[in-house]
């Protein structure tokens, strides 16, 4: 695979990530795309491990569960990361945007940065 399909092909992962595990809620589908030790940094709280990182995933919803991400507004990336800037609607303000860069190893996410704006 070349390089810019490979990218490609992360972006397309990230997307059925967001879309598909994200926002139905189907934390095995969510859980597959990550390493079971996945880092993840949100807003600068970190969690180590797959299984915090679903259960505050599960939490935000019990807290908001009309939140959703409406939309990849930028993506790229450059060799193991990529970054999306992404909508993200029902968290409290009309439309929110949502900030993730994402290291993979493979086909699954090992590292994530995740910021709201």
């Amino acid at each position: 695979m070349t390089e810019s399909t490979e990218l490609q092909h992360r972006l397309d992962l990230f997307r059925d990530l967001d879309f598909e595990g994200f926002n139905k809620q189907d934390w095995d589908f969510f859980s597959s795309l990550h390493t079971d030790d996945v880092i993840v940094e949100i807003n600068g709280d970190r969690t180590e491990g797959i299984h915090p990182h679903v259960e505050g995933a599960r939490q935000l919803f019990a807290a908001m569960p009309e939140t959703v991400i409406t939309d990849h507004l930028i993506k790229f990336g450059d060799g193991e990361w990529t970054c999306t800037i992404s909508r993200i609607e029902n968290m409290g303000k009309p439309v929110s945007k949502l900030v993730t860069v994402a290291r993979w190893r493979g086909d699954r996410v090992c590292e994530e940065y995740i910021y709201f704006a």
